[in-house]
Protein backbone atom coordinates (compact mmCIF):
# COMPACT_ATOMS: atom_id res chain seq x y z
CA UNK A 1 0.00 0.00 0.00
CA UNK A 2 1.59 3.16 -1.12
CA UNK A 3 1.37 6.61 1.08
CA UNK A 4 -1.14 8.42 -0.90
CA UNK A 5 -3.17 5.13 -0.16
CA UNK A 6 -2.34 5.17 3.73
CA UNK A 7 -3.26 8.92 3.62
CA UNK A 8 -6.44 8.29 1.73
CA UNK A 9 -8.04 5.45 4.51
CA UNK A 10 -6.59 7.41 7.45
CA UNK A 11 -8.49 10.63 6.44
CA UNK A 12 -11.93 7.97 5.46
CA UNK A 13 -11.15 7.03 8.80
CA UNK A 14 -11.25 10.41 10.31
CA UNK A 15 -14.22 11.51 8.87
CA UNK A 16 -16.13 8.46 9.12
CA UNK A 17 -15.46 8.43 13.22
CA UNK A 18 -16.34 12.41 13.78
CA UNK A 19 -19.22 12.09 11.65
CA UNK A 20 -20.58 9.07 13.15
CA UNK A 21 -19.58 11.09 16.78
CA UNK A 22 -21.49 14.02 15.96
CA UNK A 23 -24.33 12.75 14.28
CA UNK A 24 -24.72 10.84 17.71
CA UNK A 25 -24.22 14.10 19.77
CA UNK A 26 -26.30 16.34 17.52
CA UNK A 27 -29.53 13.61 17.67
CA UNK A 28 -29.48 12.94 21.73
CA UNK A 29 -28.14 16.60 23.03
CA UNK A 30 -30.01 18.36 25.46
CA UNK A 31 -30.94 20.92 23.15
CA UNK A 32 -31.88 18.66 20.05
CA UNK A 33 -34.81 19.96 17.77
CA UNK A 34 -34.41 23.41 20.08
CA UNK A 35 -35.59 25.75 16.91
CA UNK A 36 -37.91 23.03 15.19
CA UNK A 37 -40.00 23.50 18.07
CA UNK A 38 -41.19 26.93 16.73
CA UNK A 39 -41.62 25.63 13.08
CA UNK A 40 -43.81 22.91 14.87
CA UNK A 41 -45.73 25.38 17.33
CA UNK A 42 -46.51 27.45 14.60
CA UNK A 43 -48.01 24.80 12.32
CA UNK A 44 -50.20 22.79 15.29
CA UNK A 45 -51.30 26.45 15.89
CA UNK A 46 -53.01 26.89 12.48
CA UNK A 47 -54.17 23.30 12.38
CA UNK A 48 -56.00 24.05 16.32
CA UNK A 49 -57.13 27.15 14.86
CA UNK A 50 -55.06 29.40 17.31
CA UNK A 51 -53.35 31.76 14.49
CA UNK A 52 -52.78 34.56 16.98
CA UNK A 53 -50.04 32.24 18.48
CA UNK A 54 -48.26 31.82 15.80
CA UNK A 55 -45.97 35.39 16.84
CA UNK A 56 -47.23 34.88 20.04
CA UNK A 57 -44.40 35.30 22.96
CA UNK A 58 -44.77 35.10 26.93
CA UNK A 59 -46.40 32.79 29.55
CA UNK A 60 -49.27 31.57 26.69
CA UNK A 61 -46.78 30.64 23.77
CA UNK A 62 -45.24 28.45 26.22
CA UNK A 63 -47.85 26.90 28.17
CA UNK A 64 -49.44 25.97 24.60
CA UNK A 65 -45.83 24.47 23.72
CA UNK A 66 -45.97 22.37 26.55
CA UNK A 67 -49.28 21.67 26.21
CA UNK A 68 -48.69 19.73 23.07
CA UNK A 69 -46.11 17.48 25.32
CA UNK A 70 -42.40 18.99 24.59
CA UNK A 71 -40.51 19.85 27.05
CA UNK A 72 -38.42 22.64 27.82
CA UNK A 73 -34.44 22.30 26.62
CA UNK A 74 -31.66 22.58 29.16
CA UNK A 75 -28.02 24.09 28.83
CA UNK A 76 -25.01 21.89 29.36
CA UNK A 77 -25.03 23.03 32.48
CA UNK A 78 -28.61 21.92 33.69
CA UNK A 79 -30.06 25.36 33.22
CA UNK A 80 -34.19 25.35 31.66
CA UNK A 81 -33.94 27.50 28.84
CA UNK A 82 -37.78 29.04 27.37
CA UNK A 83 -39.24 27.95 23.72
CA UNK A 84 -38.14 29.50 21.09
CA UNK A 85 -41.13 31.71 19.56
CA UNK A 86 -41.13 31.89 15.99
CA UNK A 87 -38.89 33.98 13.82
CA UNK A 88 -39.87 33.18 10.39
CA UNK A 89 -42.52 34.47 7.98
CA UNK A 90 -46.18 32.90 7.48
CA UNK A 91 -45.57 30.75 5.09
CA UNK A 92 -42.98 28.58 7.42
CA UNK A 93 -45.90 27.81 9.80
CA UNK A 94 -48.11 26.75 6.69
CA UNK A 95 -45.17 24.64 5.87
CA UNK A 96 -44.98 22.82 9.17
CA UNK A 97 -48.65 22.19 8.98
CA UNK A 98 -47.96 18.55 7.79
CA UNK A 99 -45.51 17.62 10.30
CA UNK A 100 -47.78 19.24 13.03
CA UNK A 101 -50.09 16.19 12.35
CA UNK A 102 -47.69 14.17 13.92
CA UNK A 103 -46.29 13.78 17.45
CA UNK A 104 -43.55 16.46 17.93
CA UNK A 105 -40.82 13.39 18.43
CA UNK A 106 -41.92 11.62 15.41
CA UNK A 107 -41.64 14.99 13.67
CA UNK A 108 -38.75 16.19 14.96
CA UNK A 109 -36.78 12.92 13.87
CA UNK A 110 -38.40 12.93 10.68
CA UNK A 111 -37.22 16.66 10.15
CA UNK A 112 -33.58 15.65 11.26
CA UNK A 113 -33.89 12.32 8.90
CA UNK A 114 -34.66 15.59 5.82
CA UNK A 115 -31.81 17.68 7.24
CA UNK A 116 -29.32 15.05 6.91
CA UNK A 117 -30.87 13.88 3.30
CA UNK A 118 -30.52 17.32 2.50
CA UNK A 119 -27.11 17.92 3.27
CA UNK A 120 -25.91 14.47 1.42
CA UNK A 121 -27.93 15.58 -1.90
CA UNK A 122 -26.75 18.73 -1.63
CA UNK A 123 -22.93 17.76 -2.02
CA UNK A 124 -23.89 15.06 -5.34
CA UNK A 125 -26.20 18.78 -7.17
CA UNK A 126 -22.78 20.64 -6.46
CA UNK A 127 -20.92 17.99 -8.67
CA UNK A 128 -23.40 16.39 -10.95
CA UNK A 129 -22.55 17.61 -14.08
CA UNK A 130 -19.13 17.02 -13.65
CA UNK A 131 -17.06 13.83 -15.70
CA UNK A 132 -17.43 10.16 -14.24
CA UNK A 133 -14.34 9.60 -12.77
CA UNK A 134 -14.01 13.29 -11.32
CA UNK A 135 -17.67 13.10 -10.09
CA UNK A 136 -17.50 9.91 -7.83
CA UNK A 137 -14.11 11.91 -6.55
CA UNK A 138 -15.10 15.06 -5.69
CA UNK A 139 -18.61 13.61 -4.23
CA UNK A 140 -16.96 11.41 -1.96
CA UNK A 141 -14.66 14.31 -0.82
CA UNK A 142 -17.24 16.46 -0.20
CA UNK A 143 -19.18 14.30 1.97
CA UNK A 144 -16.19 13.66 3.95
CA UNK A 145 -15.73 17.23 4.04
CA UNK A 146 -19.75 17.79 5.13
CA UNK A 147 -19.10 14.92 7.92
CA UNK A 148 -16.43 17.04 9.71
CA UNK A 149 -18.20 20.29 8.94
CA UNK A 150 -19.06 21.61 12.53
CA UNK A 151 -22.29 23.92 11.22
CA UNK A 152 -23.94 20.81 9.80
CA UNK A 153 -24.24 19.01 12.76
CA UNK A 154 -25.15 22.26 14.55
CA UNK A 155 -27.98 22.79 12.64
CA UNK A 156 -28.95 19.30 12.59
CA UNK A 157 -28.79 19.66 16.83
CA UNK A 158 -30.90 22.63 16.73
CA UNK A 159 -33.82 21.18 14.25
CA UNK A 160 -32.84 24.26 11.46
CA UNK A 161 -33.79 24.34 8.28
CA UNK A 162 -30.87 25.35 6.96
CA UNK A 163 -29.97 22.08 5.47
CA UNK A 164 -33.26 22.02 3.34
CA UNK A 165 -32.57 26.10 2.12
CA UNK A 166 -28.49 25.20 1.63
CA UNK A 167 -30.39 22.48 -1.24
CA UNK A 168 -32.64 24.70 -2.81
CA UNK A 169 -29.88 27.18 -3.51
CA UNK A 170 -27.26 24.38 -4.95
CA UNK A 171 -30.42 23.30 -6.78
CA UNK A 172 -30.46 26.24 -8.46
CA UNK A 173 -27.50 25.94 -9.06
CA UNK A 174 -27.43 23.02 -11.03
CA UNK A 175 -30.77 23.62 -12.42
CA UNK A 176 -28.95 27.27 -13.82
CA UNK A 177 -26.12 25.65 -15.23
CA UNK A 178 -28.83 23.39 -17.55
CA UNK A 179 -30.50 26.65 -18.39
CA UNK A 180 -33.46 26.27 -17.00
CA UNK A 181 -33.78 29.42 -15.55
CA UNK A 182 -37.07 29.77 -14.33
CA UNK A 183 -37.28 26.79 -11.94
CA UNK A 184 -33.72 27.99 -10.94
CA UNK A 185 -35.42 31.29 -9.72
CA UNK A 186 -38.55 29.15 -8.32
CA UNK A 187 -36.17 27.40 -6.28
CA UNK A 188 -34.21 30.70 -4.97
CA UNK A 189 -38.12 32.39 -4.48
CA UNK A 190 -38.92 29.27 -2.63
CA UNK A 191 -35.96 29.64 -0.28
CA UNK A 192 -36.21 33.23 0.13
CA UNK A 193 -39.83 32.66 1.43
CA UNK A 194 -38.51 30.91 3.73
CA UNK A 195 -36.05 32.87 4.96
CA UNK A 196 -35.40 36.24 3.54
CA UNK A 197 -31.14 36.15 2.74
CA UNK A 198 -31.60 33.63 0.14
CA UNK A 199 -32.65 36.12 -2.11
CA UNK A 200 -29.29 37.97 -2.48
CA UNK A 201 -29.06 34.82 -5.16
CA UNK A 202 -31.17 37.24 -6.66
CA UNK A 203 -28.58 39.92 -7.33
CA UNK A 204 -26.32 36.96 -8.64
CA UNK A 205 -29.04 36.20 -11.31
CA UNK A 206 -28.81 39.80 -12.00
CA UNK A 207 -25.25 40.77 -12.52
CA UNK A 208 -24.96 37.62 -14.48
CA UNK A 209 -27.43 38.24 -16.44
CA UNK A 210 -29.84 35.51 -15.63
CA UNK A 211 -32.97 37.55 -16.18
CA UNK A 212 -35.46 34.86 -16.60
CA UNK A 213 -34.52 33.07 -13.08
CA UNK A 214 -34.35 36.44 -11.09
CA UNK A 215 -38.44 37.22 -12.52
CA UNK A 216 -38.77 33.43 -11.79
CA UNK A 217 -37.59 33.92 -8.61
CA UNK A 218 -39.97 37.02 -7.05
CA UNK A 219 -42.74 34.84 -9.01
CA UNK A 220 -42.42 31.94 -7.01
CA UNK A 221 -42.24 33.59 -3.45
CA UNK A 222 -45.10 35.88 -4.48
CA UNK A 223 -46.77 32.59 -5.63
CA UNK A 224 -46.05 30.92 -2.22
CA UNK A 225 -47.00 33.50 -0.21
CA UNK A 226 -50.77 33.51 -2.34
CA UNK A 227 -50.93 29.97 -1.64
CA UNK A 228 -50.33 30.20 2.08
CA UNK A 229 -52.94 32.83 2.66
CA UNK A 230 -55.67 29.95 2.36
CA UNK A 231 -54.51 29.29 6.16
CA UNK A 232 -53.38 32.46 7.24
CA UNK A 233 -54.37 35.99 6.97
CA UNK A 234 -52.69 38.90 5.45
CA UNK A 235 -52.02 40.61 8.71
CA UNK A 236 -50.10 38.07 9.49
CA UNK A 237 -47.42 38.80 7.42
CA UNK A 238 -47.89 42.38 8.14
CA UNK A 239 -46.77 41.54 11.46
CA UNK A 240 -43.84 39.66 10.79
CA UNK A 241 -43.11 42.58 8.13
CA UNK A 242 -43.60 45.29 10.85
CA UNK A 243 -42.94 43.11 14.09
CA UNK A 244 -41.23 40.16 14.11
CA UNK A 245 -38.67 40.74 11.62
CA UNK A 246 -37.49 44.30 12.39
CA UNK A 247 -36.59 42.65 16.22
CA UNK A 248 -35.23 39.53 15.06
CA UNK A 249 -32.95 41.46 12.31
CA UNK A 250 -31.32 43.40 15.16
CA UNK A 251 -27.72 42.82 15.88
CA UNK A 252 -26.37 41.95 19.28
CA UNK A 253 -22.81 41.24 20.99
CA UNK A 254 -23.84 37.96 21.54
CA UNK A 255 -21.05 35.37 21.38
CA UNK A 256 -22.75 33.18 18.53
CA UNK A 257 -23.10 36.01 15.70
CA UNK A 258 -20.36 35.51 13.63
CA UNK A 259 -21.05 37.64 10.86
CA UNK A 260 -19.57 41.67 10.56
CA UNK A 261 -22.56 42.95 12.38
CA UNK A 262 -21.31 40.61 15.42
CA UNK A 263 -18.05 41.12 15.06
CA UNK A 264 -18.43 45.02 14.90
CA UNK A 265 -20.80 44.76 17.75
CA UNK A 266 -18.72 42.82 20.21
CA UNK A 267 -16.09 45.10 19.60
CA UNK A 268 -17.90 48.27 20.51
CA UNK A 269 -20.64 47.01 22.97
CA UNK A 270 -21.20 45.28 25.82
CA UNK A 271 -22.84 41.94 26.03
CA UNK A 272 -22.90 38.71 27.18
CA UNK A 273 -19.47 37.54 25.99
CA UNK A 274 -15.79 39.88 25.61
CA UNK A 275 -15.13 42.85 27.16
CA UNK A 276 -15.46 45.69 24.38
CA UNK A 277 -12.88 48.22 23.63
CA UNK A 278 -15.38 50.53 23.89
CA UNK A 279 -18.76 51.30 24.21
CA UNK A 280 -19.86 53.22 20.95
CA UNK A 281 -23.12 51.25 19.59
CA UNK A 282 -23.64 54.16 16.99
CA UNK A 283 -19.88 53.13 15.86
CA UNK A 284 -20.49 49.77 15.85
CA UNK A 285 -23.87 49.97 13.83
CA UNK A 286 -21.82 52.42 10.84
CA UNK A 287 -18.94 50.15 11.04
CA UNK A 288 -21.15 47.14 10.56
CA UNK A 289 -23.80 48.59 7.93
CA UNK A 290 -20.74 49.72 5.90
CA UNK A 291 -18.87 47.00 5.85
CA UNK A 292 -21.75 44.71 5.28
CA UNK A 293 -22.33 47.20 1.98
CA UNK A 294 -18.68 46.95 1.10
CA UNK A 295 -18.64 43.02 1.37
CA UNK A 296 -21.64 43.13 -0.90
CA UNK A 297 -20.63 45.48 -3.21
CA UNK A 298 -16.79 43.89 -3.90
CA UNK A 299 -18.27 40.67 -4.30
CA UNK A 300 -21.06 42.44 -7.63
CA UNK A 301 -17.39 43.62 -9.19
CA UNK A 302 -15.71 40.65 -8.40
CA UNK A 303 -18.24 38.31 -9.83
CA UNK A 304 -19.24 40.95 -12.80
CA UNK A 305 -15.58 40.58 -13.78
CA UNK A 306 -15.26 36.68 -13.78
CA UNK A 307 -15.71 34.56 -17.28
CA UNK A 308 -19.15 33.06 -17.83
CA UNK A 309 -17.05 29.44 -17.97
CA UNK A 310 -18.71 27.06 -15.26
CA UNK A 311 -15.92 27.01 -12.79
CA UNK A 312 -16.04 30.97 -12.24
CA UNK A 313 -19.80 30.50 -12.26
CA UNK A 314 -19.81 28.32 -9.81
CA UNK A 315 -17.19 30.03 -7.62
CA UNK A 316 -19.41 33.05 -8.04
CA UNK A 317 -21.99 31.34 -7.30
CA UNK A 318 -20.47 30.47 -3.79
CA UNK A 319 -19.02 33.87 -3.63
CA UNK A 320 -22.08 35.12 -3.13
CA UNK A 321 -23.11 33.38 -0.16
CA UNK A 322 -20.07 33.98 1.65
CA UNK A 323 -20.80 37.50 1.35
CA UNK A 324 -24.54 36.67 2.55
CA UNK A 325 -23.41 35.18 5.19
CA UNK A 326 -20.93 38.13 6.06
CA UNK A 327 -23.49 40.50 5.73
CA UNK A 328 -26.66 39.45 7.54
CA UNK A 329 -27.29 41.21 10.49
CA UNK A 330 -27.48 38.01 12.72
CA UNK A 331 -25.59 35.64 11.34
CA UNK A 332 -25.20 32.60 13.66
CA UNK A 333 -22.81 30.16 13.79
CA UNK A 334 -25.19 27.40 12.40
CA UNK A 335 -25.68 29.16 9.08
CA UNK A 336 -21.98 28.13 8.12
CA UNK A 337 -23.61 25.06 6.31
CA UNK A 338 -23.95 27.74 3.48
CA UNK A 339 -19.92 27.79 3.13
CA UNK A 340 -19.80 24.80 2.31
CA UNK A 341 -20.15 25.00 -1.64
CA UNK A 342 -17.01 27.78 -1.46
CA UNK A 343 -15.24 25.32 0.30
CA UNK A 344 -15.68 22.47 -1.61
CA UNK A 345 -15.10 24.06 -4.95
CA UNK A 346 -12.06 25.79 -3.73
CA UNK A 347 -10.81 21.62 -3.19
CA UNK A 348 -12.03 21.05 -6.60
CA UNK A 349 -9.89 23.62 -7.82
CA UNK A 350 -6.67 23.01 -5.91
CA UNK A 351 -7.24 19.06 -6.74
CA UNK A 352 -7.47 19.64 -10.58
CA UNK A 353 -4.74 21.41 -10.76
CA UNK A 354 -2.40 21.36 -7.66
CA UNK A 355 0.83 22.99 -9.50
CA UNK A 356 -1.17 25.58 -10.66
CA UNK A 357 -1.71 27.55 -6.79
CA UNK A 358 0.41 28.96 -4.61
CA UNK A 359 1.09 27.40 -1.20
CA UNK A 360 -0.16 30.19 0.92
CA UNK A 361 -3.65 29.89 -1.07
CA UNK A 362 -4.36 26.39 -0.36
CA UNK A 363 -3.13 26.49 3.37
CA UNK A 364 -5.26 30.28 4.25
CA UNK A 365 -8.44 27.97 3.09
CA UNK A 366 -7.53 24.89 4.85
CA UNK A 367 -6.97 27.73 7.96
CA UNK A 368 -10.36 29.06 7.62
CA UNK A 369 -12.45 25.63 6.91
CA UNK A 370 -10.75 24.36 10.24
CA UNK A 371 -12.30 27.17 11.87
CA UNK A 372 -15.14 26.45 11.32
CA UNK A 373 -14.92 22.86 11.21
CA UNK A 374 -13.00 22.26 14.67
CA UNK A 375 -12.58 25.49 16.83
CA UNK A 376 -15.44 26.59 19.52
CA UNK A 377 -17.83 23.96 18.69
CA UNK A 378 -19.93 23.94 21.81
CA UNK A 379 -21.32 26.01 24.65
CA UNK A 380 -19.16 24.34 27.13
CA UNK A 381 -16.06 25.50 25.07
CA UNK A 382 -17.14 29.10 24.78
CA UNK A 383 -18.00 29.57 28.69
CA UNK A 384 -14.34 28.79 29.27
CA UNK A 385 -13.09 31.61 26.70
CA UNK A 386 -11.76 33.94 28.62
CA UNK A 387 -13.38 37.75 28.50
CA UNK A 388 -11.09 39.62 28.43
CA UNK A 389 -10.67 42.77 25.71
CA UNK A 390 -7.06 40.68 23.87
CA UNK A 391 -9.58 37.69 23.35
CA UNK A 392 -11.89 39.89 20.87
CA UNK A 393 -10.61 37.56 17.79
CA UNK A 394 -11.23 34.05 19.55
CA UNK A 395 -14.48 35.55 20.13
CA UNK A 396 -14.69 36.45 16.21
CA UNK A 397 -12.83 33.54 14.82
CA UNK A 398 -15.52 32.35 12.63
CA UNK A 399 -16.25 35.17 11.62
CA UNK A 400 -12.66 35.87 10.69
CA UNK A 401 -12.37 32.38 9.18
CA UNK A 402 -15.43 33.85 6.71
CA UNK A 403 -13.63 36.98 6.01
CA UNK A 404 -10.32 34.70 5.09
CA UNK A 405 -12.91 32.18 3.00
CA UNK A 406 -13.88 35.32 1.25
CA UNK A 407 -10.79 36.21 0.10
CA UNK A 408 -9.38 33.05 -1.00
CA UNK A 409 -12.09 32.31 -3.28
CA UNK A 410 -12.27 35.52 -4.55
CA UNK A 411 -8.30 35.40 -5.24
CA UNK A 412 -8.98 31.90 -7.11
CA UNK A 413 -11.82 33.77 -9.24
CA UNK A 414 -9.47 36.23 -10.13
CA UNK A 415 -6.65 33.64 -11.06
CA UNK A 416 -9.23 31.91 -13.00
CA UNK A 417 -10.73 34.63 -15.30
CA UNK A 418 -6.81 36.01 -15.55
CA UNK A 419 -7.65 39.31 -13.08
CA UNK A 420 -4.48 37.92 -11.34
CA UNK A 421 -1.34 37.24 -12.41
CA UNK A 422 0.57 34.45 -10.50
CA UNK A 423 3.78 35.79 -8.57
CA UNK A 424 5.56 32.51 -9.00
CA UNK A 425 7.56 32.29 -11.73
CA UNK A 426 6.92 29.84 -14.29
CA UNK A 427 3.55 29.12 -13.30
CA UNK A 428 0.90 30.01 -15.46
CA UNK A 429 -2.71 31.00 -14.73
CA UNK A 430 -5.05 28.04 -14.90
CA UNK A 431 -7.01 28.69 -18.40
CA UNK A 432 -10.75 29.12 -18.25
CA UNK A 433 -12.84 28.08 -21.54
CA UNK A 434 -14.86 30.49 -22.25
CA UNK A 435 -18.93 30.20 -22.09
Amino acid sequence: MGQSSVLRWFLVALASTLAIYNLGRSFMGPKHGRDFVQYYASGRALLDGRPDLVYAGGPDYQQYVESLGIARPTEFDGRTLPHMTNAYPPFVAVMAMPLALLPFGLARNLFFAMGLAAAALSVWLLFADRPPGQRRAMILAGLAGTALFFPTYSSLYMGQVNSLLALLLIAALALSRKNRQWSAGAAVGLAGAIKVFPFIMVVWFLITRRYRAAIGAVLACAAVVAVSLIWVDLRLYGQYLTEVFPAKSMSQATRLSQGLFGLFYRLLTPGNSVQPIADMPLLAGILAIGSAAGCILATILVVRRAARDEKSTDLGFALFLVAAILATPKSWDHYGVFLLPAYLLLFEAFAREAQAWPRWLVLASAVSYCGWAFILTTAAELSQLPTGVLFQPAWSVKCISTLLLWGCTARVLGRLTGQTSPREKGVSTPPCKQA
